[in-house]
């Protein structure tokens, strides 16, 4: 078998952040949905069954987590870049997609959003 493509998803994630720059908003932290995609390197197959062979997700949950308690953030676009950053600084991920949202902006849409995609400093330069 030969792999083509491999991703780690960690999909609608839901914490409390504090964003953005209305008054309200500024108040108090407010629910936000995050999904984020890890491209993995083409050298990592999985050939076993052995956790040290993979990307271990839970960094992310946890990095996702710590990064939102950490500061407020006026801008979805400056969260997106520094969750990337965490991901990216894992062994093994040479490519990130990001998602943030915030659900409770406006009746008639469902969540005003932002997306980054981002390669690791090595993967760019090929």
């Amino acid at each position: 078998m030969r792999i083509m493509d491999q991703k780690i998803i960690l999909q609608r994630m839901v914490v409390d952040c504090q964003i953005g720059i209305h008054p309200h908003e500024k108040a108090g932290p407010q629910a936000i949905t995050v999904d984020v995609t890890l491209g993995l390197a083409a050298s990592l197959a999985a050939q076993n069954d052995d956790i040290l062979t993979t990307v271990d997700y839970d960094q992310v949950w946890n990095g996702v987590h710590e990064l939102v308690k950490a500061r407020p953030y006026n801008l979805q676009e400056t969260l997106c870049a520094a969750i990337a950053e965490l991901c990216l600084a894992l062994d093994n991920v040479d490519q990130v997609w990001v998602r943030t949202g915030k659900p409770d902006i406006y009746p008639d849409c469902e969540s005003i959003s932002y997306q980054l995609h981002a390669l690791a400093d090595a993967a760019a330069a090929s």
